[in-house]
């Protein structure tokens, strides 16, 4: 059970996906795919993004979060998805982690507090 603005959590999953579909403009893996996986963690719901797109490097991990902060080109990205995120599961005293490696892909977690 969670209570919390269904908006915002929306948001947070748009978001992810939208990153995650957006990591294939830069591969040439025919087989795409984006796994998503829930199950529950002590008293949080760890949800699991993952997938085989571009990946990225460990400079670029450590600014994902920074706003404005984008890979992309601007007609595909403002460089505020992953800030919103964060800062929307800092709101709920959530979390968010992310694991990448370059043309492997990117795996992000999030930890949403539930009540049991």
């Amino acid at each position: 059970l969670w209570y919390g603005d269904p908006i915002k959590l929306h948001q947070i999953f748009l978001n992810l996906i939208s990153n995650a579909l957006d990591s294939f403009v830069l591969t040439k893996n025919e087989d795409r795919v984006v796994d998503i996986k829930m199950r529950n963690r002590d008293r949080f719901c760890e949800i699991i993004i993952k997938d085989n797109g571009s990946g990225m490097n460990q400079e670029t991990v450590r600014k994902i979060f920074d706003p404005f902060f984008t890979t992309k080109t601007p007609e595909y990205g403002t460089g505020i998805g992953l800030t919103t995120v964060q800062k929307i599961l800092r709101e709920i005293s959530g979390s968010i982690q992310v694991e990448s490696e370059e043309r492997v892909g990117s795996k992000f977690i999030v930890y949403i507090p539930y009540t049991p």
